[in-house]
């Protein structure tokens, strides 16, 4: 489910949506020029551009279920455009908060939408006449107030706001336990990179004794990368100064098995600097303080 989620693009859901909504649009303007008769083309334009308006309002909520699942919550400034994003590791209340009304905002609009397409391509029922104690006369005409009728509308539309409620949780709490697995996953990457700090040490040894960095574990004076094996990890290879560190297949997380993450040596002056990258690894597991790229 979350690999389909991703694939649905916002920009091109936008683009899909104009195309739509344009299309609607030239129908429209068909029907009020050529075919002032057809009724049927006139209700066609207007479900093309109602569509329209839904296929956005499903790209905007799966554009924000997947940011929840990436753990930022954004929103756009009340008087410039300038956006303002929410990490859930660093304020998870304003993230949350954040996230929870973005999801009704769009899940209220998306199923107003989608009743409204409903509701031009099945025709209507004829009302019926509400028994009479539920009816009472209008003062000096013969009419009667839909009592009945009303009490339905506040009936569906509290449903409604069960449905999107409901809809809303749900996503929340899928959010959630997607958070919190990729927090496990982020647990042991970070503990893969605690893991090699006698290689680390190597290597800053080897710069300040011979002002170069180490091409292989050779010549830091290490074993083979395989006999570098540890809970997680596989082997810790060193290549021109940098640990590639292989997860192992067996231990690791499904997320991690068998893919790898490099451990970049940067020098500064007589020094090294270390920053994280990913070869195979969704970046979003690895550790907070190297989303930045740099552990120092």
């Amino acid at each position: 489910m979350e690999h389909l989620l991703r694939l649905a693009n916002l920009t091109v859901i936008v683009y899909a949506a104009v195309t739509l909504f344009t299309i609607g649009v030239v129908l429209w303007l068909a029907w009020a020029r050529f075919f002032p008769e057809g009724m049927q083309l006139k209700k066609i334009s207007h479900g093309v551009m109602a569509l329209s308006v839904l296929v956005l309002l499903i790209g905007c909520y799966a554009s924000t279920a997947t940011k929840g699942l990436d753990g930022v919550a954004c929103v756009t400034g009340r008087y410039t455009l300038d956006r303002m994003c929410f990490r859930h590791d660093e304020r998870p209340w304003i993230f949350w908060v954040v996230l929870g009304w973005q999801a009704f905002f769009f899940g209220l609009l998306m199923l107003l939408a989608l009743l409204s397409l409903v509701r031009m391509a099945v025709p209507g029922r004829p009302g019926t006449v509400a028994p009479g104690k539920h009816l009472r006369r209008a003062t000096g005409t013969d009419a009667r107030l839909p009592v009945v009728r009303k009490a339905k509308a506040g009936d569906a539309f509290q449903l409604l706001l069960f449905v999107v409620g409901g809809m809303v949780m749900a996503t929340l709490a899928w959010v959630a336990m997607s958070l919190d697995r990729a927090d496990d996953v982020r647990k042991q990457v970070a503990g893969a990179f605690a893991s090699v700090a006698v290689e680390q040490a190597a290597v800053e040894a080897y710069l300040r004794d011979h002002g170069g960095l180490p091409d292989d574990n050779k010549m830091v004076a290490l074993p083979s990368p395989a006999d570098l094996h540890r809970y997680n990890v596989s082997d810790v290879e060193v290549v021109k100064g940098s640990l590639l560190l292989k997860f192992d297949a067996a231990t690791a997380d499904e997320h991690l098995a068998g893919r790898q993450v490099l451990l970049i040596a940067v020098r500064h002056e007589r020094q090294v600097r270390w920053h994280c990258a990913t070869l195979d690894v969704d970046v979003r597991y690895l550790p907070i303080h190297c989303s930045g790229g740099s552990l120092t």
